[in-house]
């Protein structure tokens, strides 16, 4: 791992390193090179619609989930944010939505677009896949 942070270390607070499932992957890659598979996750948490397909790559799902509304291939990514912005993103159990209260099931994840609503009239970025109800 170099002793540089990647692009995405100033979207995420914890830092740049290794990621316990890929203690081979040491090195920082380009967006243009992460390739694993996103449907299944994406289908998971319930943001596979007509009005998501700009989610169609893991450097799609990485760039969304920083908040990024375009995906620029030339970005950096550490093994670590890849897997935490990327297939191995966990939901949580509570809804993630600031103007929602209570404990309901979730049902649905937080689409782009509502993501950028929310982050437009609150001031608060919440991940795309964060859980809403």
């Amino acid at each position: 791992m170099s002793g540089f942070p990647c692009s995405f270390s100033r979207f995420h607070s914890e830092l740049c390193g290794k990621y316990n499932k890929h203690q081979n992957d040491n090195e920082s890659i380009k967006l243009v090179d992460c390739n694993r598979d996103v449907d299944q996750h994406v289908k998971y948490l319930k943001l596979y619609t007509v009005s998501q397909g700009d989610i169609k790559t893991e450097a799609d799902l990485i760039c969304r989930r920083a908040g990024l509304s375009n995906t620029d291939l030339s970005l950096f990514v550490c093994p670590f944010h890849r897997a935490k912005l990327g297939v191995y993103f966990q939901r949580g159990n509570s809804c993630k939505h600031p103007r929602h209260s209570g404990k309901g099931k979730l049902f649905r994840s937080i689409s782009t677009a509502q993501s950028q609503h929310i982050f437009q009239e609150c001031g608060i970025f919440i991940p795309v896949g964060s859980g809403n109800i």
